[in-house]
């Protein structure tokens, strides 16, 4: 995707995306330390809590894996 943005995007543009997709990272990447400290306070007997509190988590990381590779493609 990130690919398809560069092919006409004129350099100035693709610095603008740059900055913004690594911000976008660093935000996530807070999300996912966040989300990943509440599960760690939570009672690990709970296993249904630990189930339901892992899916938001490994969405988070796949939108953070997926800006990384973005900030790949544009560096």
């Amino acid at each position: 995707m990130v690919t398809d943005w560069l092919t006409d995007t004129p350099p100035v543009k693709c610095a603008l995306l740059q900055e913004r997709v690594t911000d976008l990272h660093a935000a996530l990447t807070e999300s996912v330390n966040a989300a990943q400290g509440q599960i760690d306070d939570l009672d690990r007997d709970d296993a249904a809590g630990q189930r339901q509190a892992q899916r938001p988590l490994i969405a988070l990381q796949a939108a953070q894996d997926a800006l990384a590779a973005a900030r790949l493609q544009l560096a």
